[in-house]
């Protein structure tokens, strides 16, 4: 609730972050904490701003350039200490870029020999797959995860992709319709950008077009 009712008064994630924790901190359990990893995306610009609260770093997939980078900034976990500063940092994003999100689980999956799965394997299982769409780049990544670990859960295993789009519709002939465009198949989703281009999502892909 505390997150919904004051993300429209900051526009940059830190000070939401900061306001959090001061909030957390006065209703949570000495013995707990909570980590976080918020970010804005400006669709029409690709810029990317993004703070961590001690939580796993995203994963960014640059198409351009074929690699992963790790997002990291400097932040304590939620709940700890009050008025903590949150280092917050920008980047832009192309078509074809893929944001990962994964939770610790993933990471420090362990096989029979209790070496973890690591973040290095991660990055490079995603580039390997990146042409895949969302829903089966986690499938597969998910899948290596259990094949590592043979089969055992040693924590949550969560994972989330955020694909960019890689191509635009300009016109919509049917709106409120599921259409077909360049051998795509999409549905309109009742919204459009600031430019009044259509906003739709790809039923093939899950990517969001604008």
């Amino acid at each position: 609730h505390a997150f919904i009712s004051k993300k429209e008064m900051y526009a940059e994630p830190k000070n939401l972050i900061t306001h959090l924790n001061n909030l957390i901190c006065n209703d949570i359990d000495p013995d707990c904490f909570i980590t976080l990893f918020y970010s804005y995306i400006d669709i029409k610009s690709g810029e990317f701003l993004f703070t961590n609260g001690g939580h796993e770093p995203v994963l960014h997939f640059c198409k351009d350039r074929m690699r992963c980078d790790e997002l990291r900034t400097d932040g304590l976990v939620l709940g700890v200490i009050k008025d903590q500063a949150y280092e917050q940092k920008k980047r832009t994003f192309s078509s074809g870029d893929i944001l990962v999100f994964y939770t610790d689980g993933v990471t420090e999956s362990r096989d029979g020999e209790g070496n973890h799965f690591g973040v290095s394997r991660l990055k490079a299982m995603i580039t390997k797959n990146a042409d895949l769409t969302a829903q089966d780049l986690v499938d597969r990544l998910i899948n290596y995860v259990l094949n590592h670990s043979q089969m055992k859960y040693f924590d949550d295993i969560v994972i989330i992709t955020g694909h960019t789009p890689t191509f635009t519709i300009e016109d919509n002939p049917k709106p409120g319709f599921i259409f077909k465009i360049n051998n795509h198949i999409a549905i309109d989703c009742g919204c459009d950008s600031s430019e009044g281009q259509l906003g739709c999502i790809c039923l093939n892909t899950m990517e969001e077009i604008y």
